[in-house]
C-alpha cells in the first residue's frame, strides 16, 4: 500500500516509514503538491495508487462521498485524530509513524474508495 500524507502531517512521518521500506511521500514540502486542492491532492493520490493520510475530516468525508457518486474512484483516507496523534506534543510524529508502520505492516482495507479512522 502506499500513502501520500497530507501537509499538516510532518514530512519526518514519510522519512522514517520510507526508510522501514514503506512507500509514503508528503504533501508538505513536494513541489508536486504545493498549493493544490484537498480535491486536487485526492486526485493526485489517486493517479498514484496512494491513500492519503489526512486529519482533515471535514473535507475529506465530502470528497469520499461525492466521488463514488460521480463515478470517480480514489484509493483510500485514512483519517487521523489530533487528539491522538496532537502534533503539541513531543511523541509526535512518533506515535503517528508507529502507527502508520502496524497499519501498513498488515492493511485491512481492500479494493478501492475506502476510508479508514486511525
Amino acid at each position: 500500500m502506499r500513502l501520500l500524507l497530507d501537509e499538516h502531517h510532518s514530512p519526518r512521518v514519510a522519512s522514517e516509514l520510507a526508510k522501514a521500506g514503506f512507500d509514503v511521500v508528503p504533501a508538505s514540502g513536494d513541489e508536486r503538491f504545493h498549493g493544490a486542492s484537498d480535491e486536487e491532492l485526492l486526485a493526485m493520490a489517486a493517479s498514484e495508487q496512494r491513500a492519503v493520510v489526512t486529519e482533515n475530516v471535514a473535507d475529506f468525508m465530502v470528497l469520499a462521498a461525492r466521488w463514488p457518486a460521480e463515478g470517480r474512484v480514489y484509493a483510500g483516507i485514512i483519517i487521523t485524530h489530533p487528539a491522538r496523534f496532537n502534533r503539541a506534543l513531543r511523541s509526535y510524529p512518533g506515535t503517528l509513524i508507529k502507527a502508520l508502520k502496524a497499519f501498513l505492516q498488515e492493511p485491512p482495507p481492500t479494493g478501492q474508495s475506502w476510508i479508514w479512522w486511525l
